[in-house]
């Protein structure tokens, strides 16, 4: 529980530093209770998120918040900047 609380602080308060120029591309895999905002605060930081779950209702649900579903995990490996 710490560590994910570590992990969470530590990406806000990131996010809040990042410029116009820092938008990232990130691949999420599992939009379930705890991706779903993670993945809408994502993209109301200006990010590019590509999803992917095995609920396609859950990936519905994240496409109209801007996100960009990915139907294999190959091809959402393609769209990331490494």
């Amino acid at each position: 529980m710490y560590t994910f609380l570590y992990f969470w602080y530590t990406i806000h308060k990131k996010m809040k530093t990042f410029t116009r120029s820092e938008e990232m591309k990130i691949g999420f895999i599992g939009l379930g209770i705890m991706g779903r905002p993670m993945v809408k605060n994502l993209l109301a930081h200006g990010h590019e998120v590509f999803v992917n779950d095995v609920n396609v209702e859950a990936v519905e649900r994240v496409v109209e918040y801007g996100a960009s579903p990915v139907d294999a995990c190959r091809k959402w490996l393609r769209n990331l900047k490494w």
